[in-house]
């Protein structure tokens, strides 16, 4: 394993490139110019005694299934959160994962590799980050899966150290050819933060692709259902026969009809909605007016998935279409502005 000493001499000599795509700067977080080298003194901060701190990139991609504000995501992409937006902070909640990438960017020659491992603070806490292998000849930013299997939430910040990288020296060179193979075999191989938000590449390519299980699309497709059975017991009969079928898996050819048309019947029955409340710094009260096309002597009721909103309705200028006033409050003040986002479903009479 090599040392600080002779870590800063390799980066000289440039056997190891290292470079980064922000810093801090009088405490605010900055752009590095670019082909800008690394001075002695940011060298320093970055290399403690035979370790690399690896710190946060602006943009996190979240794992698990996670409503995102709009003006948070990364390319409008609903898993992504670009973290310039959200005040530099990002809060993992409790059994969450997610993956970062890096701030810093290196290049290995076919002599060096370095193991990532997690930092020893915020193991301490539940923070678990999982240790991966840099191969010689890799090039690029590095990504880091980070859970949170604590049952407290955290505060993770852009530029944060999470991990540290340790090098070490091979005892003989990687032959060539492996270069070729690993550049068509890495998704990540050459990826840098300038391709990522100025040329449009994708932060987080993947191969490994989801099972499109039949029984994920009925999820998705009934669970608004599921909650006007809550409510209402007309369509128990119906959800308990598609149940029947999600779970065990039989189709019968008969039948094939009926349930096309009891599908069809629950669908009729009500129409789904996404919006979103601004609530004012300094206020814990914000409300918004959407206006359906549907008249207001039609609509049976409203469910909504936030117990904080309430609303009344109005009627609109047409006879076909009514207005919608949502009210969220929960009595909060707080310095920022906030924007929350609901969904909500409008059962229509028959």
């Amino acid at each position: 394993m090599l040392s600080d000493v002779s870590v800063k001499k390799l980066i000289r000599s440039k056997e190891i490139v290292l470079s980064r795509y922000m810093r801090f700067n009088d405490g605010k977080i900055e752009e590095c110019k670019e082909d800008e080298e690394i001075s002695e003194k940011e060298l320093e901060e970055m290399l403690y005694s035979d370790r690399l701190k690896l710190t946060i990139g602006p943009i996190i991609k979240v794992l698990n299934t996670k409503i995102i504000p709009r003006k948070q995501r990364f390319n409008r992409e609903k898993n992504l959160i670009n973290l310039s937006f959200s005040d530099n902070k990002y809060l993992l909640k409790p059994g969450e994962s997610i993956i970062v990438l890096t701030n810093e960017y290196i290049e290995l020659s076919g002599k060096y590799g370095c193991l990532v491992v997690p930092r020893i603070s915020l193991t301490d806490v539940g923070i678990v980050v999982s240790p991966a292998y840099i191969d010689p000849f890799y090039k690029g930013v590095m990504r880091l899966h980070i859970s949170n299997m604590s049952d407290k939430t955290y505060e993770l910040k852009t530029l944060e150290a999470v991990a540290q990288c340790f090098f070490f020296e091979l005892s003989d060179t990687v032959s060539t050819k492996y270069l070729e193979k690993f550049a068509m075999k890495s998704e990540y191989f050459g990826l840098t933060w300038k391709g990522i938000m100025k040329n449009g590449k994708m932060p987080f390519p993947t191969r490994k692709k989801d099972v499109d299980d039949w029984r994920d699309w009925f999820f998705k497709n009934f669970v608004i259902a599921k909650n006007i059975i809550k409510q209402y017991g007309l369509v128990i009969g119906i959800s308990l026969n598609i149940g029947a079928i999600i779970s065990a898996g039989i189709y019968l050819n008969s039948k094939l009809n009926d349930y096309e048309i009891n599908v069809k019947n629950i669908e009729e029955s009500y129409q789904s909605y996404e919006t979103e409340i601004t609530v004012p710094a300094d206020s814990g009260i914000g409300k918004n007016a959407m206006q359906v096309n549907i008249p207001k002597s039609k609509i049976a009721g409203i469910i909504c998935n936030n117990d904080k909103i309430t609303y009344s309705i109005e009627s609109g200028g047409e006879t076909e279409k009514c207005n919608i006033i949502f009210t969220y409050e929960d009595r909060v003040e707080t310095l920022d502005e906030r924007v929350i986002e609901f969904s909500f479903v409008v059962l229509k009479e028959n």
